[in-house]
């Protein structure tokens, strides 16, 4: 196959609303507010992306790869909010409405090669230029009428700007070595500056013009020993990451930090002549908050809610060990998983409320420390023709601890989740399928609140045809959920009580077509700084 070239372009779109409802009542001290927020997202988007494969060799490939995607959502929401104090007279009415425009360009260009000698020596160099340009623009009016006859109008227009920019490279390598001891290894490193910008326009609140410039590098090295002995694999390895970050704002510069740390990486499985298998395992990693709430700006969904950044929000890391099986049988395979976790800095959003201006404010805050014991087991059954099954079902007990002064100081709880999903297969050519799913969720405590149990339920079917070429998807979300409810704690003994309609009914509708014949899509070494961006 030596000099063959393979290539793919794909184009893709995308079109859709949903409505969303969030109602809650804030406890203040003096007063309670109930407030209701009705909006309803529109989102318009499109992908492009292109991609070649050269064949150095039987054994060797380098490619070459592009992608483009382009969204605008559009936003219209309408707040409508009644005070009242402890004697149950109202204080305060009124309502306000918001406008947000947020067009995005997504562009990344990607290089991989793939080098192997033979069949366990191989190495791969991935290469990442990435863009992401992210625009809000926010229009916002407010109309609070008290009870003694003032009314107060509040308005702004404000454009705000995320542009991050970044390079990522990861190299990685296996080597067979003596009494059968595979080596594995390798280095990658992420460099990235995200500018954010908040100017304000017809403003009657308090100016919020803001810059906010953040650079993160990370550098990263792995090594990992492999030895398989009889039915017995032995694995031990680990992973250093070293993090320089630098936040400025509005020119003063005003942190810069250093961190790294060592995960270790140790597993012992046995493999079971029938398939089935049975492994322990100790290791750890990190998690890094999101870029977007590391910025210091307000963002108000109305006159008395605000929700701010947070740039001395600190990554979270934990360690487990479990302890996993896996039993193959006649039509399907059951696994079960033991888990004791410990994880440190856990990012949650936390409210404080002012009761002198009666003004709640959200924040991202590294609220909690969290121990967590778990047991989770998922069938897979596929002996029926006409049926595929999966289930799963997980529980879990915990206790989390404050890292916050103005919550209680820990809790324990106990949470569980089952799921199901059942794929109907109705031709013997297995190109015209159904499927039907549905979930439940515990209800949830942590020292930051509660998350009462909910359910929802999804169907639809899938089409294929000339060849697989053509495909068609048609499917119903949320036929049957609950609302989101619960209750998160604040500063004082107040509190917030809450229940949203994030599940509405649902109705997508997919159709794709391919031509020629599809290759293998490499992954990417930004896709962690990716989803941290979106």
């Amino acid at each position: 196959s030596k000099g063959k070239v393979d290539a793919a372009f794909s184009a893709g779109w995308t079109y859709g609303k949903i409505d969303y409802k969030e109602t809650n009542i804030t406890h203040f001290s003096n007063l309670e507010r109930y407030s209701s927020t009705y909006f309803a997202p529109l989102q318009n988007e499109y992908n492009l992306s292109g991609m070649m494969d050269f064949h150095l060799d039987s054994m060797s490939v380098a490619s070459l790869s592009v992608s483009y995607i382009n969204t605008y959502k559009k936003n219209r929401g309408r707040n409508s909010l009644e005070s009242y104090d402890l004697a149950n007279n109202m204080v305060d009415s009124g309502s306000s409405y918001s406008f947000t425009r947020t067009p995005r360009e997504n562009l990344t260009t990607s290089f991989y090669i793939d080098r192997q000698w033979n069949s366990t020596d191989k190495v791969s160099l991935m290469a990442d230029l990435f863009r992401y340009n992210y625009h809000n623009y926010y229009d916002f009016f407010s109309n609070i009428s008290r009870s003694d006859g003032i009314e107060t109008n509040d308005n702004f227009i404000s454009n705000g700007n995320s542009l991050l920019n970044g390079f990522s490279a990861a190299l990685d390598f296996e080597k067979q070595l003596l009494w059968g001891v595979m080596l594995s290894g390798g280095g990658k490193f992420t460099l990235s500056t995200t500018k954010n910008t908040s100017v304000y326009d017809v403003t009657t609140l308090p100016l919020q013009n803001d810059a906010f410039k953040y650079t993160e590098n990370i550098y990263a090295g792995y090594l990992s020993l492999d030895k398989k002995v009889g039915n017995f694999e032995f694995i031990l390895g680990g992973r250093y990451e070293q993090t320089k970050i630098k936040s400025v704002s509005n020119a003063e510069i005003w942190k810069t930090k250093s961190y790294g740390k060592f995960f270790p990486d140790v597993r012992l499985s046995y493999n079971f002549n029938n398939g089935s298998s049975l492994a322990l395992s100790i290791n750890s990693s990190i998690d890094r908050p999101g870029i977007r709430n590391l910025n210091p700006f307000k963002y108000y969904v109305s006159r008395y809610g605000i929700a701010v950044g947070n740039p001395e929000l600190r990554p979270s890391t934990w360690w487990n060990i479990r302890l996993r099986s896996n039993i193959e049988f006649n039509g399907g395979e059951l696994n079960s998983e033991l888990t004791y976790a410990r994880l440190s800095n856990i990012f949650d959003q936390t409210i404080t409320m002012d009761t002198i201006s009666n003004v709640s404010t959200t924040q991202w805050n590294n609220a909690m420390e969290e121990k967590v014991f778990s047991f989770e087991t998922s069938l897979y059954y596929y002996k029926l023709k006409w049926l595929k099954i999966t289930a799963i079902a997980s529980y879990e007990l915990s206790k989390t601890t404050s890292n916050q002064v103005f919550l209680i100081g820990s809790q324990k709880g106990f949470g569980q989740f089952y799921f199901t999903n059942l794929r109907f297969i109705f031709n013997k050519q297995q190109n015209f399928t159904g499927f039907m799913q549905a979930s439940y969720n515990g209800s949830e405590r942590t020292i930051n609140g509660r998350i009462d149990g909910s359910f929802n339920m999804s169907c639809g079917i899938n089409y294929s045809c000339l060849k697989n070429h053509l495909q068609l998807r048609f499917a119903v979300n949320n036929i049957l959920s609950s609302k989101i409810s619960g209750y998160t704690r604040s500063n004082d003994g107040m509190y917030m009580s809450f229940r949203n309609n994030y599940r509405p009914l649902t109705f997508n509708f997919a159709l794709s077509y391919n031509f020629g014949k599809r290759i293998n899509v490499k992954s990417k070494s930004y896709e962690e700084i990716k989803s941290r961006f979106d």
